[in-house]
């Protein structure tokens, strides 16, 4: 009976050893043949985060309830999730895009987006902001770009610009504190793409005011003048990636 057990654990074993391998070299496959990041600028990510979004953008299956394959980063702060766990949810979510049997809310859009930076040598961490009363939070990926942090949002498709210039973390935040309406800088990347509507369970195109309409769901139950203020959780692939940014931009620890 022990040498049975032995043998089922050698045979689990050299398949987890298998699954781990094909994890790795399919995440890696996947990054360099559809989401291949040319130019490490703002409009290269911009079309990255647009990629993102139509490739996870779907109806949602049984699957997404599961916190693996929809969730922030199960193991944040660690090496073993930024080289190891990072690979397996990534395998695994974009086998369940690519058969349309999953979907997730903003923290598996972030954190697919999240991944394919971090893959590419792009500095990033994902922001969840809001609260956690009700589901009123949100997720999205924070960007450096020439010493500069941008927000880059892949469940709504969407970017921060005044006119035709990007605006930078701070300036969002700034804008949040003054009160003034996020509305008149909420750029869709694509406003030919189509969102899935949860409560109507189709797709449909969307604007900027469906983004705010959350914002203010959040202002009746929230303490801070605006959703963006009020930080969650920041997310980062190692206690250094913490530091980098913790260091260099101070006012993310007024968040």
């Amino acid at each position: 009976m022990f040498n049975k057990h032995i043998k089922y654990f050698k045979f689990s074993f050299i398949l987890i050893i298998i699954y781990l391998f094909i994890s790795l070299i399919g995440s890696k496959y996947i990054i360099e043949t559809k989401f291949p990041l040319n130019k490490k600028d703002i409009y290269g990510i911009e079309k990255l985060t647009s990629e993102v979004f139509k490739f996870t953008n779907h109806n949602r299956g049984w699957l997404y309830h599961i916190g693996l394959f929809n969730g922030l980063p199960l193991i944040p702060f660690t090496r073993l999730d930024n080289e190891l766990t990072s690979y397996i949810f990534f395998f695994n979510q974009s086998i369940y895009n690519y058969l349309k049997i999953d979907g997730y809310l903003c923290g598996g859009h972030s954190n697919y987006l999240y991944r394919i930076l971090q893959y590419s040598g792009v500095k990033s961490f994902i922001y969840n902001h809001g609260t956690n009363q009700g589901g009123d939070s949100h997720v999205v990926v924070i960007v450096e770009i020439n010493d500069k942090l941008y927000l880059f949002d892949p469940t709504y498709n969407a970017v921060y610009k005044n006119g035709d210039r990007y605006l930078t973390f701070k300036e969002l935040l700034d804008i949040a504190r003054d009160e003034k309406s996020l509305a008149n800088y909420i750029s869709i990347i694509n406003p030919e793409d189509k969102i899935y509507n949860i409560k109507l369970k189709r797709y449909r195109n969307y604007k900027s005011n469906d983004m705010t309409n959350f914002f203010d769901r959040y202002k009746t139950i929230g303490e801070k003048k605006h959703i963006l203020l009020s930080k969650i959780g920041m997310y980062f692939s190692s206690e250094s990636s913490r530091n980098y940014f913790l260091s260099k931009y101070n006012y993310l620890k007024e968040l």
